[in-house]
């Protein structure tokens, strides 16, 4: 998808096996020598949105990539996951196309397991909280215990 021209959405659809009803591009209309614009049939930011809004649920994810707040702002705020070229206060800053693709295949090696899955804490017992604590959690509390108990050896050889 994008706001650019046609052909270059086209080959790209074509060279990596997009269905064409899943590419989104301005179609420029050419005069029959093909020199002359006649006109444009633009895509704009709200064209984009209401595009993955309509194709979202064929997938997990839907992944946007941007160049520009302003223009691509609403379209990035309908997908999953939102990535931009220049700076921004609300979307993931990627400046280049290679650290995106570094970033989507970290995504896609997560592991889903019973530690990812949201856990309502005030709804667990005690002796659930504690299955569900990882080894660094355990680690972290052991050193707090030590720590508390040299502190008040310390404070208390001071005294």
């Amino acid at each position: 998808m994008s706001s650019g021209p046609s052909y270059y959405n086209e080959l790209l659809g074509q060279r990596f096996n997009i269905p064409k009803n899943h590419i989104l591009s301005s179609k420029y209309i050419f005069d029959a020598d093909g020199r002359k614009l006649i006109s444009c049939e633009a895509v704009d930011s709200s064209k984009k949105s209401t595009f993955v809004r309509q194709k979202k649920s064929e997938y997990d994810y839907t992944i946007g990539v941007g160049d520009s707040e302003l223009h691509d702002g609403p379209f990035l705020a309908s997908c999953s996951i939102g990535f931009i070229t220049t700076e921004a206060k609300s979307h993931f800053i990627s400046p280049t196309f290679h650290r995106i693709e570094e970033h989507i295949e970290r995504i896609k090696n997560i592991k889903s397991s019973q530690y990812n899955a949201a856990i309502d804490f005030k709804s667990l017992r005690p002796i659930d909280l504690i299955s569900h604590m990882s080894i660094s959690s355990w680690l972290m509390i052991v050193g707090f215990i030590v720590a508390a108990f040299t502190l008040g050896g310390v404070v208390q050889n001071f005294i």
